[in-house]
This record gives structure tokens, sequence and C-alpha cells, in this order.
């Protein structure tokens, strides 16, 4: 994979988080491609960091390490400080990532698609459309500029918490779409974390950490980390953690997150009836699809009788979301990535703590977070755009009325049916016609 380039890196390091799937060999394995990346050589990197600078490098750094402190899938990390004196790290984009993707990914397409033609479980699993938030989240990676506007408002969200999750200071103005300058950040990444350096109170007190500032992001304020792999996250000296790489954050749209945190609630008190209810709510049926609520139910109560009284049954949300594609619903992307993210905290949590369990924690902090977002305030101002909004339908109902009145007075009026809309439907009916005819007409 590491020779395969870039977009089989990222494969891979989704691959490492996935202790439910894969043994703990190939887990290890698929975790040197956190940040053990092939460097490429420091002439091709200098070169790409004049190009982007604009200007000789003793212009901006004082002095700049060729030997990278890490080697990703798109870019490689160089120690460096500034003229001001600042320590800092320079990630500089790899010159042939772009090109490499661009020809990965088309593949990648064409795959998902010949697979959705071919085979059921490829179109239920939306291979199509898992394929292309793949290309277009891993297109928005190479682009720096949008990393850097994630950073700042993802540092906006936390600000208004009380997470003390980090992130490193960016500095903006030495940043370009293929080059990131930022604070450098002392400490240990996940991925390197050895099992006893930590003990076991400390270590579940910085997952606990990492899990409710995670959760509060996707919760509360709709804006989280969306590739939150091991080597995303330090761990620095005084034993806080500070996230890192911000190529893929997820937006969260506040009428899901209204819906997702009693979803949670009614998990933990394992209201099969009102998670269905809330499932129903957020998805939709897949095209051609009829829903068997009822069936929807009983898959949702097995699901939370065994979790609740087996962990070692595996992944709520894992769980939860193969009962929604059984049942032919479709989420929406952004809770589609809000799910892939938990599968993958997970596998990050269980290198601080090996037999933590998320889902537990997760489900005894969501009554929490409920209460913190009701507020008056917000229930008042709710009240009062629907308020509005009624007034407003009230007041152009006789204009409606009105002119449905007129055209019976008129006798214009029209009723369209959608039944055989489409050119399919038109298209069988013309075949079943032409049959008769020639039924016909034979038989005379």
């Amino acid at each position: 994979m590491n020779d395969a380039g870039v977009t089989f890196v990222k494969l891979g390091q989704v691959l490492s988080t996935r202790e439910d799937v894969l043994p703990p060999r190939l887990i290890a394995a698929f975790s040197t491609l956190q940040m053990d990346s092939t460097p490429i050589p420091w002439a091709e990197a200098e070169a790409a960091i004049i190009e982007q600078l604009g200007c000789p490098i003793a212009e901006v750094f004082a002095e700049i390490d060729p030997v990278p402190l890490a080697a990703a899938s798109v870019a490689q990390v160089h120690t460096a400080r500034l003229l001001t004196g600042e320590d800092v790290v320079v990630k500089i984009q790899r010159p042939a990532a772009r090109a490499q993707v661009t020809t990965d990914l088309d593949i990648l397409e064409r795959l998902a698609g010949e697979a959705e033609r071919r085979m059921d479980w490829a179109k239920d699993y939306g291979a199509r459309a898992l394929a292309a938030e793949f290309s277009r989240a891993l297109r928005e990676e190479l682009d720096y500029r949008i990393e850097v506007a994630n950073t700042e408002m993802l540092r906006g969200a936390i600000a208004r918490s009380s997470s003390t999750l980090r992130l490193p200071k960016v500095y903006t103005h030495y940043c370009t779409a293929r080059m990131i300058v930022q604070e450098r950040v002392v400490g240990t990444p996940l991925s390197r974390l050895q099992p006893d350096t930590l003990a076991p109170d400390a270590a579940r007190d910085v997952a606990d950490t990492l899990l409710d500032g995670v959760f509060d992001q996707i919760a509360i304020r709709g804006v989280f980390h969306a590739d939150l792999h091991p080597g995303n996250v330090i761990l620095t000296e005084d034993g806080s953690l500070t996230l890192i790489d911000f190529g893929a954050v997820g937006i969260l749209e506040r009428s899901i997150r209204r819906l997702l945190l009693p979803m949670l609630i009614a998990m933990a008190n394992e209201d099969d009836v009102a998670v269905t209810d809330i499932a129903l709510l957020m998805c939709a049926p897949q095209p051609d699809a009829a829903v068997d609520a009822r069936a929807l139910q009983r898959d949702i109560g097995v699901i939370l009788t065994r979790v609740h009284n087996s962990r070692a049954d595996g992944n709520i949300f894992s769980l939860l979301l193969d009962a929604l594609r059984r049942n032919r619903l479709a989420l929406p992307p952004s809770l589609l990535l809000v799910f892939r993210t938990l599968a993958s905290l997970e596998g990050t949590l269980r290198r601080i703590v090996p037999d933590y369990d998320m889902v537990d924690r997760a489900l005894e902090v969501a009554p929490r977070m409920a209460r913190s977002i009701l507020s008056p305030r917000d229930a008042l101002l709710t009240a009062q755009t629907w308020s509005a909004l009624l007034a407003e339908q009230a007041m152009r109902m006789p204009r409606r009325l009105e002119n449905l009145t007129r055209s019976l007075d008129e006798g214009t009026l029209s009723v369209r049916l959608r039944a055989f809309e489409s050119d399919s439907e038109r298209g069988w009916i013309d075949s079943l016609l032409g049959r008769l005819t020639t039924t016909a007409v034979g038989i005379t």
C-alpha cells in the first residue's frame, strides 16, 4: 500500500482502526502507514517549499531540518524555526500527489460503479456514493487552504466548549494551497504510544477527555475532526491532547443534531421504539425500496439487547449502521461521516486503554450533553421562528383559495398524476399496448 501511493495509504489508515474486523498482526502493519510513509528527498522538498514561499528559505526561517519529522501519505513535515524565534513545523505536499490521486480516484469511482451494477451488496452499501464522498474528501485534503480554514473553524467550536483538547497555532500568512506552517507540538502520537506509558487511571482519564471532547464537537457544536486515527492525536508532556491534520472536518447540521442526542439517550435506555422512530426521521428509503418499520424495530431491538448485555458483541454504531442498510435506509452523508468517525475513534481510544468501552461512555455522557443544549433562549428563538412562518403561510392562504376557486369557476383546474410520468413507465405501457395490438392482429 505504501508503494501504491496516497490513495491506498489512506485506505490503510482506515483499516488500521478496524480491530473488530482485522487480526492484530495486520492492524500493527497498517498502523505504520499513519505517519511512516517513505519520504521524498530533501532537494525535492526544498524546491517545493521555495516555490510556495516565493522567496529564499532564509528570508522566512532561521533554520529548517532537512530530515523530515514525519512522512505521511500526501505530505511530509519538517521542523523549523522562524526568524522571529517560534518553533514551527512546515507541512509540504508531495509534488506528485495531485496527479497520483486524480488517477487513483478515477479508477476507484469506476470500480465502485461497476460493483454496483454487478453485485447486490455494493448497491445496498451505496458503493458509488461512498467512493464519491471519499474522492471529495481526499481532493479537499490536497488544498491546504481548506485545511487552514477547517482548523480555525474547529478552534472556534472548541473555544465555546469546556473541552481541554488543543489545536496548534497556524501562521496563515505563510500558508498556501500546498504548504502549511504551524506551531510545533512536542509529544507522542498515539500511534507510537506504548501500552505501559500511562498508569491505568491516567490512561482512562485521557481516553475520557478525548471522547468527551469529540462528542461535544459532534453533538453540540456540529463541527468535528473527521480523521481521528491515532497518528492525528498527540499526547503532550503535560498529559493534554492536541489534535493535528485538519484536512477532513465534518459538519453536522442542527436538524440532525437535534435527533442524534435523543437517539443516544434512547439507546442508553434500550428504547427500540424511539430509536426506530428517530432513525426513520433521519433516513430516507433507498430508491425503489419499501421499508418495513416492524422489521427495522425488531433488528434494532435485538442490537440494543445484545449490546446492553454483552459489550463484546461489537460497536453499537457499526451494528446500527448495518441494520439500517439491511432495511434499505439511506443515511444522510453527514450522519454517515459521524458513524465513520466514531468507528475510527474507537480504534484510537483503544491505543490508550486496550479494553476501553466507547459505547458505555458515549451513552453515559449523552443525557448530560442533551441537557446542555436545552436553553430557554434557543427555545424562544425557535418558537418565534415557527410562529412567523405559520403566520406568513396563513396570510398567503386566502390568495391560494381564491386561485383555486377561480380555476374551478373558469374550468381550468388541472390535476397532475405522477403515475406513468417517467420514461421507463411510459415505455412499459407502449410495449404492452404494442403486444396487445400485435396479438389482436394475429388473431384476426
